[in-house]
């Protein structure tokens, strides 16, 4: 059966994952928060129509795809950008794509399932982080123009205006909160996820 959708999740690597955190969390904590949230979010949109990816150069979260039983796609690139770019080649081979941060702890089948069914709708949908950053974009058109990092949200917005790309924005916190600070971390701690309390850490 050929999949519909095309999933990326970008993950650096679990040498020193997130590293804002370090003041917070030990170094091995951070390192099993970080899969705990890939893993969630894997679980939550897997199924038999999507086809899901962590994009990363590192053998240890390729042993870790293999782990959650989904692909790697491996590039010669450093840069975040460059490297969604690449792997924008695959979007032709889907319906619909789209690039999934990996720090996005209140993702869940609901959730997943809804943004899944707008992005085959629509040409692109985003979402927009408290920094203005990009925690979740995809869509059934096939963009290759990231501009992942600061204000990543308008910089995004600014070329989908520019190049007249029908665009919508989601406004779930689900799909917009991140883990990426000590405050984040404290906010998450106050209203635990199904999934975290479940586990130790």
């Amino acid at each position: 059966m050929k999949k519909k959708i095309l999933i990326g999740i970008p993950v650096k690597d679990f040498i020193n994952p997130m590293s804002r955190l370090k003041e917070t969390l030990e170094l091995n904590e951070r390192i099993q928060l970080q899969k705990s949230l890939i893993q969630n979010i894997v679980t939550s949109f897997k199924n038999e129509e999507r086809d899901i990816f962590l994009i990363s150069n590192d053998d240890n979260v390729e042993n870790f795809a293999h782990e959650l039983e989904i692909k790697v796609f491996k590039t010669a690139k450093k840069d975040l950008n460059k490297e969604v770019i690449q792997f924008s080649t695959l979007f032709d081979q889907y319906v619909a794509w789209m690039i999934c941060h990996a720090d996005l702890p209140y993702v869940n089948k609901f959730v997943a399932n809804l943004f899944c069914t707008e992005i085959i709708e629509n040409q692109i949908i985003i979402t927009s982080s408290k920094d203005n950053g990009t925690p979740i974009i995809g869509g059934s058109f096939k963009f290759n123009n990231f501009r992942f990092g600061k204000n990543s949200f308008f910089e995004h917005k600014k070329l989908f205006i520019k190049n007249k790309i029908e665009y919508s924005q989601l406004f779930l916190k689900e799909l917009s909160f991140e883990i990426d600070n000590p405050d984040d971390y404290e906010s998450f701690l106050q209203h635990k996820p199904r999934w975290f309390r479940k586990r130790v850490i």
